[in-house]
């Protein structure tokens, strides 16, 4: 795979979602001490997370290197770490999401999502099939 050098842009957008998330969480002093020690690798990490399905399946999702894309693409290893494939989840009309925990249970995932057109942040718990 390739390098991801982590340019001053997607520093940026990230430190722009992370403004966000913490407005009226932090003071505004503290925010903007935390993003002044910038702790940023010269480069994104391939992979940003591992987890295992309800099968002992391994599914390693691919850094989405801050941005927040429609899908998640993540390959798949069965429980003694051969190669399976590589897939992608879709959300439509929620919000992608990197909120924890993701559940798997009889081919299904669960997760937490705000929808895409709301105002009120509410978060609901949405059903990806992953037949």
């Amino acid at each position: 795979m390739k390098k991801l050098k982590l340019t001053k842009k997607l520093k940026e957008e990230f430190y722009d979602t992370a403004r966000e998330a913490l407005k009226g969480k932090m003071p505004p002093h503290i925010i903007k001490k935390m993003i002044s020690t910038d702790t940023f690798p010269e480069y994104a990490p391939y992979y940003e997370r591992l987890i295992i399905d309800s099968y002992g399946n391994i599914l390693v999702f691919y850094n989405n290197c801050y941005s927040k894309p429609e899908s998640r693409r993540f390959q798949v290893y069965s429980p003694d770490g051969k190669y399976f494939c590589e897939s992608k989840i879709s959300f439509g009309q929620y919000k992608s999401t990197s909120r924890i925990p993701l559940i798997f249970h009889n081919e299904n995932l669960y997760c937490l999502a705000e929808l895409k057109n709301s105002d009120d942040n509410l978060l609901q718990i949405i059903k990806v099939n992953l037949r």
